[in-house]
C-alpha cells in the first residue's frame, strides 16, 4: 500500500502536523480539514 503524508495546521495556528497515511486516507483528511478551513498540504 502506498504511504502519503498529509500536513495540517489545526486551526491555522501552531506547528504543522505530518502524518502518514494511505492515499484514501489522506483524500479524506484532506478533504474534511479544508472544510474546517485549516491550511493543508499533501
Amino acid at each position: 500500500m502506498k504511504k502519503i503524508v498529509v500536513e495540517f495546521q489545526p486551526l491555522g495556528i501552531g506547528d504543522w502536523v505530518q502524518v502518514k497515511v494511505t492515499a484514501e486516507v489522506a483524500r479524506v483528511l484532506a478533504k474534511e480539514y479544508t472544510e474546517y478551513g485549516w491550511p493543508v498540504s499533501l
